[in-house]
């Protein structure tokens, strides 16, 4: 494949090729009978696969232009396949029901299923009052575990922005409002980077969660509860991902491929959620074009097709980068794991006539300069002034004084 040639409808191929087996077998109450379970299997993987696959999917579900007959047929046939495996994983007689209650993993992969619905309303109307009840209590039951204080209390504040935009049910507000303040203060490291809590880690956590989750818990609160507080924490955290984005773009090199580090790269290209994001929410660095970040997409997506072993012989993702690679997996890494995936699709959001479509994909960064091209100067990003420095300082001894307490009582 050829990045210049890749077409709305080959990412919509990709895209059904990774998530219909797990979704046709949803549907139909065969999933747990037929998903493997062999050395990565988890009870979890189930919640995992269908939580991830709806996040990634429901921008595309959500785009009101029905483009070609092909993805208005798709796009029908894949929404009544979500819908009914959300009626199946909710319904206790079922052969394919979860109990979200069953580990504090649940929690992590709930809180990307709310994502799904938080970035597609249309989709969640669709599932029907008496589905919407029966989800709503399964999902309720996350609220017994508690998150620690890292990546994970973004998990606990956007099932509470969840509720706030499609429920009754009282938010609790230190769930979630805690994980925007401290990552929006002594969590950030600076240059649009975020630690996966007090410290640094060299990662993709910046793109599998953080960036993202931040942004659409904050938008949601600003639709249903708008405040001054909120708007603020927006303004800062678009700054910031936009400087993360002007990163991201320059990690990928001239021929499509990426840097391979940190915990979690059996998500593949799920690590390039944050500049897929970009483009869905409109969200461009200045130092970018769409042309530019298709053309880094795209070569990107070249990669991964021209694999042969991403899936496995009855075509589910594999565990690894390219193949069965177990060796580059952690312990709590499941067969439902690799489905994060599917938000590198985000840009499906954006209807067919759009220009990110229509464009020619162009040069990106590596490529621009392996062939020769003078770019612009790279600047860091200093958005953090000396007096805020000082209180966060402050911010951050506090906290660590009362987890050195809290390890002595």
């Amino acid at each position: 494949m050829n990045y210049k040639n890749i077409t709305r409808k080959d990412w919509i191929k990709i895209l059904l090729k990774i998530t219909l087996p797990i979704l046709e077998r949803s549907a139909n109450g065969y999933l747990k009978k037929e998903m493997p379970k062999g050395a990565f299997f988890k009870e979890d993987q189930y919640l995992e696969a269908i939580g991830r696959i709806i996040c990634g999917i429901a921008p595309w579900i959500e785009c009101k232009e029905n483009g070609s007959d092909f993805e208005h047929s798709q796009k029908k046939y894949v929404t009544s396949l979500i819908v009914k495996t959300i009626d199946n994983i909710t319904q206790t007689n079922s052969p394919d029901y979860i109990n979200f209650a069953q580990s504090a993993q649940a929690l992590v992969d709930t809180a990307y299923l709310v994502q799904g619905f938080l970035r597609s309303p249309i989709l969640w109307h669709l599932l029907g009052k008496e589905i919407q009840e029966r989800l709503i209590l399964e999902i309720l039951k996350t609220r017994k575990f508690n998150p620690g204080d890292n990546n994970w209390l973004l998990f606990a504040s956007i099932i509470e922005a969840f509720f706030l935009k499609y429920s009754s049910v009282p938010i609790i507000k230190k769930r979630l409002n805690k994980g925007l303040k401290y990552f929006s203060t002594f969590f950030y490291m600076g240059d649009g980077m975020y630690g996966d809590g007090i410290t640094f880690s060299m990662d993709y956590y910046n793109s599998y969660v953080i960036h993202p989750m931040m942004l659409d818990i904050l938008q949601a609160c600003i639709n249903k509860t708008p405040s001054a507080k909120y708007n603020k924490l927006y303004k800062t955290a678009i700054v910031r991902f936009r400087r993360f984005v002007e990163i991201q773009e320059r990690t990928v090199s001239s021929n499509g491929t990426y840097p391979i580090y940190g915990r979690t790269q059996i998500c593949r290209l799920g690590s390039f959620q944050a500049l897929s994001y970009s483009i869905y929410k409109s969200q461009i660095p200045e130092s970018l074009s769409k042309s530019q970040i298709k053309g880094c997409l795209n070569s990107l997506l070249c990669n991964f097709m021209d694999n042969n072993k991403n899936f496995d012989d009855h075509s589910f993702l594999t565990i690894g980068i390219n193949g069965s690679q177990p060796g580059i997996a952690e312990n709590y890494v499941s067969y439902g794991s690799a489905y994060h995936i599917c938000n590198f699709f985000l840009c499906l959001a954006l209807p067919a006539t759009d220009s990110f479509w229509t464009c020619q994909a162009t040069e990106w960064t590596s490529l621009k300069l392996a062939n020769g091209t003078d770019i612009p100067q790279d600047h860091a990003l200093h958005d953090v002034p000396y007096r805020h420095i000082v209180v966060n300082t402050i911010k951050k001894l506090i906290y660590l004084l009362k987890l050195r307490l809290h390890r002595y009582a």
